[in-house]
């Protein structure tokens, strides 16, 4: 059988796609299982996006994970790879799709982040 495409280029799974699973599970019983993460706060301050997931959940970040995590920040960091990049045409996406697609989660999450600054 084979897996239809819609019109990002993304496989179509129905209407279970995941961004439907997610939007009604975000309304659902236990909208508090999702946690959305700013790539720019995670770049700024890695461990305090950790401790934010953490602390979403309700579990403390034991201190020898802590220290474990910031030693291999430390001795992995982005200035020590080389810069990559990547784009939407990479993988047969198109973005005009992807925008339309989730326009939802982008109103919800990402522009209020944005005109926030």
């Amino acid at each position: 059988r084979s897996a239809r495409k819609n019109a990002s280029g993304c496989e179509n799974r129905s209407k279970s796609s995941w961004q439907q699973v997610s939007a009604s599970s975000r309304r659902g019983a236990r909208p508090n299982r999702f946690v959305d993460i700013w790539f720019g706060d995670v770049v700024a301050d890695p461990l305090g996006a950790v401790e934010r997931i953490y602390a979403s959940v309700g579990v403390e970040l034991p201190a020898s994970v802590r220290a474990e995590m910031a030693r291999f920040i430390a001795e992995n960091g982005r200035d020590k790879r080389p810069p990559h990049g990547y784009a939407l045409a990479q993988f047969g996406l198109d973005p005009d799709a992807i925008r339309h697609e989730f326009a939802g989660y982008r109103e919800a999450h990402v522009l209020p982040h944005l005109r926030a600054g």
